[in-house]
This record gives C-alpha cells, sequence and structure tokens, in this order.
C-alpha cells in the first residue's frame, strides 16, 4: 500500500508531519524541547483509529528521523511543545468517566508507540474518589507549622492573582519534567476556565510567617460533571518542603471545602508517580504515561 507522507514547518519552526491513504490519515507535529538541550518532543497525535497503524508508523518514522537529524538525544511523547500545551498518554482507566483537564486518548494508541521503539519514560496517576475517602482525607490529623496561613485564590479576584499564580507554579515547578517557561498571556488563556470553576476553599495561595507566597493549591468543579470536584495541583517551593505543610495547610482544606459545598465524589488528578497522601486511602484508579525513544 503506497502511503503519501507530507511535512512542512509551522511559523514556530516545528514539524508538521502527515501520512495517509484515501480518507485516513495520521497526523502529528514534532520538534525541539523548548529550554532543553538534546530534547525532542513528538506530539499532537491525531488519527480516525488504529487501522491506521500503518499511517501512525510511517507519520513517526518520518518525525524521528527529521529529530535525529538534529543531534537530539532523546525524544519524548506525547508532548505538545511543552507540558502547557498538553502531553501523557491515559494508558489505564479508560472505563472512567473524563474530567475536566484529563488527558484522553484513544487505547490503541501506547502500543502504537511502543511498535514504533518507544518505552515507558514517566507516570503519573489519578484516583477517583468517593465520600468516605474525601471524609478521610478532610480530617486534620495535624497542625500547620506556626505561621503559616492560606490565602484563598477567589473567582471575583482573579485577574489580579493570575499573575500571581504563574510566578508561584513557575517556581514550583521549575525542576518537574519538560518544564519550560509560559507567558502571562498564554498562562492566561489556559487557565482562564478557572473563574467560572474556583468555588471558596478550592484554591489557595499558602503564605510563610513572613508574608512570602511559597506554595499553592488549585482544585475546581469538574466542568464535564458539575457534581465531582478535581484537585488538580499543589506547589511548594524547595525551600517548604519537608515542612509538613501537604496535609494541613492543602489536603485537609480543599476535601472539607468540598463537602461543605456539598460535593461527594472528587478525582486526585495527576499525581507523579511515587508515595502520596493518598496511599493508604484509596487505590489509583487512572494512569498516564510520557514515552521515550
Amino acid at each position: 500500500m503506497r502511503i503519501l507522507t507530507t511535512t512542512h514547518l509551522d511559523e514556530a519552526g516545528f514539524l508538521r508531519v502527515g501520512a495517509g491513504r484515501g480518507g485516513k490519515r495520521a497526523e502529528l507535529t514534532a520538534g525541539c524541547a523548548p529550554g532543553i538541550a538534546g530534547a525532542g518532543f513528538i506530539g499532537d497525535l491525531t488519527a480516525a483509529s488504529a487501522d491506521g497503524d500503518a499511517f501512525v508508523r510511517a507519520s513517526l518514522e518520518t518525525a524521528i528521523a527529521w529529530l535525529r537529524a538534529r543531534s537530539l538525544r532523546r525524544v519524548w511523547a506525547p508532548l505538545n511543545a511543552s507540558i502547557w500545551g498538553g502531553y501523557r498518554l491515559m494508558t489505564r482507566g479508560f472505563e472512567r468517566t473524563p474530567f475536566g483537564g484529563e488527558p484522553r486518548n484513544a487505547s490503541w494508541w501506547p502500543e502504537c508507540l511502543a511498535r514504533a521503539g518507544f518505552a515507558a519514560h514517566a507516570h503519573w496517576y489519578s484516583w477517583d474518589l468517593g465520600e468516605r475517602e474525601m471524609r478521610a482525607l478532610a480530617r486534620r490529623e495535624q497542625s500547620a507549622p506556626r505561621g503559616f496561613h492560606l490565602e484563598p485564590l477567589e473567582s471575583r479576584t482573579f485577574d489580579d492573582q493570575l499573575e500571581r499564580l504563574r510566578t508561584i507554579a513557575s517556581a514550583c515547578f521549575r525542576h518537574n519534567f519538560a518544564f519550560s517557561d509560559i507567558s502571562r498571556e498564554a498562562f492566561a488563556r489556559k487557565f482562564a476556565f478557572l473563574r467560572e470553576a474556583l468555588r471558596p476553599g478550592l484554591g489557595s495561595f499558602i503564605l510563610d510567617p513572613d508574608g512570602e507566597t511559597v506554595g499553592f493549591y488549585v482544585g475546581y468543579v469538574d466542568p464535564l460533571e458539575c457534581d465531582r470536584v478535581v484537585f488538580y495541583a499543589l506547589g511548594l517551593l524547595p525551600s517548604v518542603r519537608g515542612r509538613s505543610l501537604v496535609y494541613p495547610m492543602v489536603v485537609a482544606p480543599f476535601f472539607e471545602a468540598a463537602l461543605a459545598h456539598g460535593f461527594r465524589r472528587a478525582v486526585s488528578a495527576l499525581h507523579t508517580a511515587g508515595p502520596t497522601f493518598l496511599d493508604g486511602v484509596a487505590a489509583a484508579s487512572r494512569q498516564y504515561t510520557v514515552f521515550q525513544i
């Protein structure tokens, strides 16, 4: 079967690849990972069905050859230019209903990457929680260190606080997988949905005794299932990690607020593999993976 493969560079200098025949086609984007020496990405994966596996393989092979010609030592997929543009494939939990902000893909995509030579590089997990688990997490079993306190992230002052959120999130996540800086404008576009999805107590800044912002947490009402909340992100500066802040300053306040608002279902979303505050409370119900070649 003859496969027609097309390529062109977009305005950002990324390679756009398409491969197909007739009405079936696979498409993707490839490029150098911004700010990460020797690393490339493949993202924006698109294919109508697993029947187009030959087209997926052809587009991946074209992208990999182009990246290797640029002496890139490692290539990650999927990564849509940066973590802010979207990354990760769902690899477990397809039977669960999606939540807003979740990476979703056809179940056959991981196998397509494996056949192209990719192997799992890193995993993330989400937990589906019911009322029993939410109440267990809301119990205050620790006191916050003296002087630390919360300042709510509220939708009525959201525009004023968005740049503050970008600054502290960037500082907290700077050493995370494939981190790159994000502009004020791009950050505002990405998180504009929080204006309507926030409720009191579902998002806060964490302040130290001197009033300096040292962390944050953000959750929201799930835009796809309005009777469910999503615990989406937490960040602490390296200087305050290990200070026993996560439970009393993040976990308990978030789930107390969610219960007070009447929510009895939650998703604790996209945790990096490793110990979490959910250990012993529930088992992870969804898995996501970034692959590398």
